[in-house]
């Protein structure tokens, strides 16, 4: 660039003594300056175009593969969703039989007790009379028991009535 200057010098006295060579002299000498500096512009915007280029393409290709990773990810995600969620309704499913069967069984039994709940009334009144027949059968008891007294103690007097001429005739009979 400092030469291309240096050169320009010399137009540009030439173009300020007014010929027109030196006026077309020092244009040509800028033109070809000008266009020395926009052609390296360009190669170096070419030369960054192309790196870009080269930069965009590495990129896109990684987020392709990336993609493609979390794409394949998001389908057995989703999958696995339709899964469980399949799974689940079934459950909800079977569930909701469940409880309806255990609703069936509920209303069997609660018809079940109203009938263990009539037969108990009338095991209460067979038990009340069953309780009079007891208490009169107790007295009887007692009465029993007081005879069974009196006979005993009848045995034992009769006991002690035959025991002592038995013993006088035991002794002459020899065995």
């Amino acid at each position: 660039m400092n030469k291309s200057k240096a050169e320009a010098k010399p137009a540009e006295s030439t173009a300020r003594s007014g010929t027109k060579a030196g006026r077309r002299k020092a244009k040509s000498v800028i033109k070809t300056e000008t266009y020395t500096g926009t052609d390296r512009r360009e190669e170096g915007v070419t030369q960054l175009a192309d790196r870009l280029a080269v930069s965009l393409e590495s990129l896109s290709n990684t987020f392709s593969t990336g993609s493609k990773r979390v794409e394949s990810i998001i389908y057995m995600a989703m999958f696995a969703f339709i899964l469980l969620a399949a799974y689940g309704f079934f459950l909800i499913y079977t569930l909701t039989n469940d409880v309806g069967r255990v609703a069936d069984n509920m209303n069997t039994i609660s018809n079940n007790v109203g009938q263990l709940t009539t037969d108990m009334s009338s095991i209460t009144k067979t038990m009340n009379t069953q309780s009079t027949y007891m208490y009169e059968m107790v007295y009887h008891i007692r009465s029993m028991n007081n005879s069974m007294g009196q006979i005993r103690y009848d045995m034992s007097i009769m006991n002690n009535s035959v025991t002592r001429p038995m013993n006088f005739m035991n002794s002459f009979i020899p065995w």
